[in-house]
Protein backbone atom coordinates (compact mmCIF):
# COMPACT_ATOMS: atom_id res chain seq x y z
CA UNK A 1 0.00 0.00 0.00
CA UNK A 2 1.48 3.30 -1.01
CA UNK A 3 1.01 5.66 2.30
CA UNK A 4 0.32 8.95 -0.16
CA UNK A 5 -2.38 7.32 -1.91
CA UNK A 6 -3.79 4.56 -0.23
CA UNK A 7 -3.33 2.41 -4.04
CA UNK A 8 -2.49 -1.15 -3.32
CA UNK A 9 0.93 -1.65 -5.47
CA UNK A 10 2.22 -5.14 -6.36
CA UNK A 11 6.50 -5.01 -6.85
CA UNK A 12 9.34 -6.74 -8.48
CA UNK A 13 13.54 -6.66 -7.50
CA UNK A 14 16.12 -6.76 -9.66
CA UNK A 15 19.90 -6.81 -8.89
CA UNK A 16 22.22 -5.12 -11.29
CA UNK A 17 25.34 -5.46 -9.89
CA UNK A 18 26.70 -8.11 -7.44
CA UNK A 19 30.70 -8.10 -6.19
CA UNK A 20 32.41 -8.88 -2.86
CA UNK A 21 32.16 -5.11 -1.83
CA UNK A 22 29.36 -4.05 -3.62
CA UNK A 23 25.51 -4.27 -4.86
CA UNK A 24 23.12 -2.59 -6.90
CA UNK A 25 19.38 -3.54 -6.98
CA UNK A 26 16.54 -2.09 -8.39
CA UNK A 27 12.83 -2.02 -6.68
CA UNK A 28 9.49 -1.63 -8.97
CA UNK A 29 6.37 -0.50 -7.54
CA UNK A 30 3.63 -0.11 -9.70
CA UNK A 31 0.18 -0.13 -8.60
CA UNK A 32 -2.38 -3.63 -8.83
CA UNK A 33 -4.84 -2.55 -11.36
CA UNK A 34 -4.10 -5.79 -13.55
CA UNK A 35 -2.70 -3.59 -16.25
CA UNK A 36 0.63 -1.95 -16.94
CA UNK A 37 0.43 1.40 -14.67
CA UNK A 38 3.04 3.53 -13.86
CA UNK A 39 5.23 3.14 -11.02
CA UNK A 40 7.75 4.15 -8.83
CA UNK A 41 11.28 2.53 -9.43
CA UNK A 42 13.77 3.11 -6.75
CA UNK A 43 17.20 2.01 -7.61
CA UNK A 44 20.17 1.43 -4.79
CA UNK A 45 24.29 0.58 -4.92
CA UNK A 46 26.28 -0.47 -1.78
CA UNK A 47 29.49 -0.21 -1.23
CA UNK A 48 30.83 -1.73 1.75
CA UNK A 49 34.38 -1.14 3.56
CA UNK A 50 34.98 -2.81 6.71
CA UNK A 51 32.02 -1.62 8.78
CA UNK A 52 31.47 0.97 6.93
CA UNK A 53 28.64 0.87 3.87
CA UNK A 54 28.04 4.35 1.16
CA UNK A 55 24.75 4.45 -0.48
CA UNK A 56 23.51 5.84 -3.94
CA UNK A 57 19.64 6.28 -5.05
CA UNK A 58 18.09 6.81 -7.60
CA UNK A 59 14.28 7.36 -7.70
CA UNK A 60 12.56 7.17 -10.62
CA UNK A 61 8.59 8.07 -10.90
CA UNK A 62 6.01 7.21 -13.71
CA UNK A 63 7.87 3.96 -15.02
CA UNK A 64 6.46 0.96 -15.59
CA UNK A 65 8.85 -1.48 -16.53
CA UNK A 66 12.52 -2.47 -16.21
CA UNK A 67 13.26 -3.02 -19.26
CA UNK A 68 12.82 1.05 -19.67
CA UNK A 69 15.47 1.63 -17.74
CA UNK A 70 19.39 0.57 -17.91
CA UNK A 71 21.80 1.39 -14.53
CA UNK A 72 24.69 -1.16 -16.02
CA UNK A 73 27.04 2.38 -16.87
CA UNK A 74 25.75 3.88 -13.92
CA UNK A 75 26.14 1.35 -11.53
CA UNK A 76 29.62 0.43 -12.82
CA UNK A 77 29.95 4.65 -12.22
CA UNK A 78 29.08 5.17 -9.10
CA UNK A 79 30.67 2.31 -7.56
CA UNK A 80 33.82 3.57 -8.95
CA UNK A 81 32.93 6.53 -6.74
CA UNK A 82 31.72 5.08 -3.62
CA UNK A 83 35.05 3.07 -3.47
CA UNK A 84 37.25 6.28 -3.97
CA UNK A 85 35.26 8.18 -1.06
CA UNK A 86 35.46 5.24 1.41
CA UNK A 87 38.82 4.72 0.24
CA UNK A 88 39.77 8.61 0.94
CA UNK A 89 37.60 8.00 4.20
CA UNK A 90 40.28 5.19 5.87
CA UNK A 91 43.26 7.00 4.65
CA UNK A 92 42.21 9.86 6.34
CA UNK A 93 42.22 13.18 3.55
Amino acid sequence: MDPSTGVKLVGSIQQTLAQGDAQCWSVLAVPDSGKQSPGRLDHDCFVRSGDIVEEFNVEVNEDSSFSSLSFSQTDKTVVAELRTVLEEYHSGS
